[in-house]
């Protein structure tokens, strides 16, 4: 991917957030306690016992001061957890903001799909920590955008 981008991390979190998603979604399926009731809260409850300590591991206790990834050094900087954070904590950005704004506006049935899925993108982006993002500005730009 850094060859085809010349070097630019454009989708590493998403392509992580999507392996463990699928990787939970599947082991949620695979068990009888939870096979007939499958849904977000289950899928990101495991997800969150799966990641446990993801940041203390990766993150906390970081040795390397060179060659840190965007992520790393935001977190030495700032204490940015970014998409460890967000993924160990069970997507609850996602959960709490992106969801409810989804389902209100699919809910209504006035809107097209394309046009719910960029409002909850848009909304997601809002309250997102997005580290990929700081990483190309500063933490500062990161919240101009924000009306709250």
């Amino acid at each position: 991917m850094f060859a085809a981008t010349g070097g630019v991390n454009t989708h590493k979190g998403l392509i992580f957030s999507l392996g463990i998603i699928c990787a939970a979604a599947a082991y949620c399926c695979t068990t009888r306690a939870t096979a007939s009731r499958l849904d977000e809260q289950i899928i990101c409850e495991t997800i969150a016992q799966m990641t446990k300590g993801l940041c203390e591991s990766e993150l906390v206790f970081l040795e390397k001061s060179t060659d840190l990834t965007v992520g790393e050094r935001l977190y030495k900087e700032w204490g940015m957890t970014g998409i460890r954070g967000e993924v160990e904590a069970g997507f609850p950005t996602v959960r709490e903001h992106a969801l409810p704004v989804y389902r209100e506006l699919k809910s209504s049935q006035r809107y097209h799909v394309n046009d719910i899925c960029v409002q909850t993108l848009l909304q997601l982006m809002v309250v997102n920590e997005d580290t990929n993002v700081v990483g190309r500005h500063d933490r500062a730009m990161r919240f101009i955008a924000d009306p709250f």
